[in-house]
Parts: structure tokens; C-alpha cells; sequence
């Protein structure tokens, strides 16, 4: 046999294994065994109707022939009558009938035979043999239960003879108890079906309940597993369905989260520069600045309206802070222009009250760098700066190189009423992200009324010396 028709008589048995036939087919199945399971059943206990007999013989349940009383009547009466001696004296036969009418019933039969010549003289059968028919219940039950034949010799008014009697009383037993067997045996059928319809009930009870939680909104518990038949592709069903449900819920959960905090960010990134402008624009507006000053903050303004147009250019085109698929765009840039986008950060942070102290030393060298990446991460921590630092405590800015990268730290003082701003840190977390982004680092220090952050960033060549 080749693999290829191993593999599909396997795969043949496997599709038609009884765990996957229809309701219907195993339905059909479980009647048929269970109607074989009654019939062998009822055979059963039709075979041991003699010991069942026996039994409630012996437990005087019920009450049978009670043959020594029987025989003692006989006697006693058989010295008052002469027995026939031919069967075909009327006459006799008419005068001894009152002996036969007395000691035969229903169910027992009186015999009389010579007891030398063994000639049948006188006798009255059981009615019951009327109903002892061949192919009968009670025939064939008699076959199993057996009749009762003594003999007894009596002595009579005209000499001794055999007396033969045969007790029928067992006949009683025959129809309760096939009665009693035929039911038993069609319960035992009935329950069979019925314990397998049961099955497939509750099954379908259980699947019930798992819907009416999902109706409920209960996404978390799953679907309970139902067999391979149609209830049991059902239930695979719906929890696949529900797995579905739950994790297109949650994504639209993550995706509405994700939207009001990038409504956030875009406030947040869009807000500093804004601001900033706006700084400018009121100075421009002052009449003692003079001419040079002036154009300064003219360049400075047009600068901050060139970067809010990239900024929002930026924004339509990546899903912006806290989307996985942003990235930053890292060209040669000389490490002079991060002093520059601190500095300019520095003097809008002079002209809103603030003081600046620390060193930015001159660094000659290249580093990998989207530019204005770099300029949104300083624009979010100088505005946080403008928003939660002490304006009567110095801001200190240090740019240096640290361990073969640019080192940037920033220390402000908390002010005293912070706790009444709203804060939801979408500043630290997008400038964390950007650093990340240029493969640098960023440390975030909260050690009292201080507080840290402290950036390194690599790059390519400096002409300075480490410190």
C-alpha cells in the first residue's frame, strides 16, 4: 500500500470516526442498540423465570400448591367412595364425580389409575390446559417453569389405586412477570434514548447560556466545547466567533485610546511652537526693539511657522506619538545645530521670565539625526519647563559629550502649586519615543522639588575631547 492511500484511508476514517456523524446517525445508532440491548434483556429474564419462581417460592411471597394437605384430604375422603372400573360405567363414573369435583380446581388435575392393572379409570383435568396451548405464552413459559406430577397410591372404598395429580399453579406467575419483563426491558430501551437525547439537551442548555452571556456583553468566558457533531461545530463556532468579537472590541478600545492621545500629542507638539510664535510676535509688537533685534525674531517667527507646517505635515502622514510604525528619518547633521535648537528653546524660555544657567560646549561632529525629530523632542521638554518650573529658580542646560555621545541634561525646580495642573506626560513619553528613535537613551529623574532628564544620543564623529 503506497503513503498516499494510507494517508487517505486514514483521512477517510478520520472524517467518518463516530464522533463526528450526524445527531441523527448516532441517534439512529443508540435506538438500535438499545432496542438489541431490551430484546437480548427480555430474553434474559424470560430464561430465568424458573429461578425468579424459585425464589419467591422460597421467600413465601408466594403462596403455591400445598401438597400434603392435598394428599391427606384424598385419603380422607377416598374411604367413602367406590372407584369405577370401567371408564365407560356411567353409572360409577356419575357417582364418583363428587370426589374428582372436589379434589380438582382451576389449576390442579386428578387422575385415577388401577394400581395393578395401571388402567385409567376416573379423572377431571385442570381447566387451565385449555389456555396451555401449543405456541402460547403460557405454553412455552410452562415449558421453562415445568409442571407438577405426583403419584400417590390411596386406599378407596373398593380397593387400592394410584391417584396422579398435577399442579398448574405456576400458570399465575407467568403473565406478571412477563409483564414485568416487557416493561422493564422497554424502560431499560426508553432510557437508553432518552440518556443520549439528554446528553445533546444539555449540551445545547449549555450553549444557550454561553449566548445569552455574549448578548450580555460577557466576551471572557469561552464557548464550552459540545462534541464534533452539529452542536459541537456550533459551539467551535461561536467561540471563534466571541475570540473575534473580543479582540475586535478591544482593538477599537486600544484604537479610540490611541486617537484621544494622539488628539493629545498633536495639542501638545502644536501648542509649543504656537507659543513660541507668539512670544516672538508680542516682542516684534514692542516699539524699543531695534532693527536687528526685530529681523531676529522676524527669521525666529517665519523658522517656528516652517515648523509647524512639517510638524503637521508630519502628523498627517504617521499616526504620530504613539504609533509602532514611526520612524525617524536619520540624516548626516552637523552636532552644532542641537546647541542651536537648544539655544533657541533657551531664549524663549528667558523671554517668558525664566533664568538659564549652565554650560553648552561648542561641539565640532556628525551624528545620524532627524532634525526636526530633535526639535519637537526639546520644543515638548522646554514647554514642560514653561508649564511646571519654578520661575524664581534657575533652569540649568548642559550639552556635552558623555561616554562618546552627546549628553543633554535639563534641571528644573518644580513649582509649589503643580498639583493643580493637569499633566498627562504625552511631552516625556513622545520626546522618550523620538530619543529611542535615534537609538539614544533618556532618563527620567523625580527626586523631590527637583526635577531631571537626562539624554544621550550617539553620533558619528566629535572633535572634542570626552569629559
Amino acid at each position: 500500500m503506497t503513503k498516499e492511500k494510507k494517508n487517505a484511508m486514514l483521512h477517510c476514517l478520520e472524517e467518518h470516526r463516530p464522533g463526528k456523524w450526524k445527531i441523527r446517525t448516532k441517534l439512529f445508532v443508540v435506538i438500535l442498540i438499545m432496542l438489541a440491548v431490551s430484546v437480548l434483556l427480555f430474553w434474559g429474564l424470560w430464561n430465568l423465570q424458573e429461578s425468579v419462581c424459585h425464589v419467591f417460592e422460597n421467600l413465601h411471597l408466594i403462596s403455591w400448591f400445598d401438597e400434603d394437605t392435598y394428599i391427606e384430604q384424598i385419603k380422607e375422603d377416598a374411604v367413602n367412595y367406590n372407584v369405577p372400573e370401567l371408564e365407560s360405567d356411567k353409572t360409577a363414573q356419575k357417582a364418583f364425580r363428587p370426589f374428582l369435583k372436589k379434589h380438582t380446581s382451576y389449576y390442579i388435575g386428578c387422575y385415577i389409575y388401577g394400581h395393578d392393572d395401571g388402567l385409567f379409570r376416573a379423572g377431571h383435568a385442570a381447566k387451565v390446559i385449555e389456555k396451555i396451548m401449543y405456541g402460547s405464552i403460557i405454553s412455552d413459559s410452562m415449558d421453562i417453569l415445568g409442571e407438577y406430577t405426583n403419584i400417590v397410591p390411596v386406599q378407596f372404598a373398593n380397593g387400592t389405586y394410584d391417584v396422579v395429580y398435577s399442579s398448574f399453579m405456576r400458570t399465575r406467575f407467568v403473565y406478571p412477570y412477563v409483564i414485568a419483563s416487557a416493561l422493564f426491558s422497554i424502560f431499560i430501551f426508553f432510557q437508553g434514548v432518552l440518556s443520549y437525547m439528554g446528553s445533546v439537551i444539555k449540551r445545547m442548555d449549555g450553549l444557550k447560556d454561553a449566548v445569552v452571556n455574549m448578548s450580555q456583553g460577557d466576551l471572557t468566558h469561552a464557548i464550552p466545547q459540545c462534541g464534533e457533531d452539529e452542536v459541537g461545530i456550533v459551539a467551535k463556532e461561536l467561540d471563534i466567533l466571541r475570540k473575534t468579537l473580543d479582540e475586535n472590541i478591544k482593538q477599537e478600545d486600544a484604537i479610540r485610546q490611541t486617537n484621544q492621545e494622539l488628539i493629545s500629542a498633536i495639542s501638545h507638539d502644536l501648542r509649543t511652537p504656537l507659543t513660541v510664535l507668539n512670544g516672538y510676535l508680542e516682542v516684534l509688537r514692542m516699539d524699543n526693539a531695534d532693527e536687528e533685534k526685530r529681523a531676529l525674531y522676524l527669521n525666529k517667527c517665519l523658522q517656528k511657522t516652517a515648523d509647524i507646517k512639517a510638524l503637521t505635515d508630519h502628523m498627517f502622514e504617521y499616526d504620530f506619538a504613539y504609533e509602532t510604525n514611526e520612524e525617524a528619518v536619520l540624516k548626516r547633521m552637523e552636532i552644532g545645530q542641537v546647541k542651536e535648537i537648544l539655544l533657541g528653546n533657551c531664549e524663549f524660555v528667558e523671554l517668558a521670565g525664566f533664568t538659564i544657567e549652565g554650560q553648552m560646549e561648542d561641539i565640532e561632529g556628525l551624528m545620524y539625526a532627524d532634525e526636526m525629530m530633535l526639535k519637537r523632542m526639546s520644543s515638548n521638554l522646554f514647554s514642560n519647563i514653561l508649564k511646571y518650573a519654578d520661575k524664581g529658580k534657575p533652569i540649568y542646560v548642559r550639552l556635552r559629550v558623555e561616554q562618546g555621545m552627546l549628553g543633554i541634561l535639563l534641571i528644573n525646580t518644580i513649582k509649589q502649586d503643580v498639583g493643580t495642573v493637569e499633566s498627562n506626560h504625552i511631552g516625556l513619553r513622545s520626546s522618550q519615543k523620538m530619543v529611542e528613535l535615534h537609538k539614544g537613551q533618556m532618563h527620567v529623574y523625580h527626586e523631590k522639588q527637583q526635577f531631571r532628564v537626562h539624554i544621550l544620543l550617539p553620533v558619528i564623529s566629535i572633535s572634542t575631547p570626552q569629559s
